[in-house]
């Protein structure tokens, strides 16, 4: 079985706010759950992974891809819903997905 996710050593600083300290894991292949309190990074290491914010430090892969030259990989790869409401405030969730499907 290959790896899904590995980190070596991510990093994530705010300033104010230490996200992600030295973070090594690694995930097998298989479905996995993240779960954590408010604020414990979970959003900025799915972000990370996913290529949209870069690491203050540390290396990381998903499904073999290089987060630092392969986020556009990883995203065709990994399908990604935000907490937060991302639609246009004019526009239906159903006119919005007739759209991309048109795309």
């Amino acid at each position: 079985m290959g790896e899904a996710i590995r980190t070596e050593s991510l990093t994530k600083d705010y300033g104010s706010v230490l996200a992600l300290d030295s973070l090594d894991v690694t995930v097998g292949e298989g479905v996995t759950g993240l779960v954590g309190a408010n604020g414990a990074g979970k959003s900025t290491l799915i972000k990370i992974l996913l290529g949209l914010l870069s690491p203050t430090s540390g290396r990381a892969s998903v499904l073999g891809h290089d987060i630092a030259t392969e986020g556009t990989a990883i995203r065709r790869l990994v399908g990604y819903m935000p907490e937060h409401e991302c639609l246009p405030p004019d526009v239906s969730a159903s006119d919005f997905v007739v759209h991309l499907a048109q795309m």
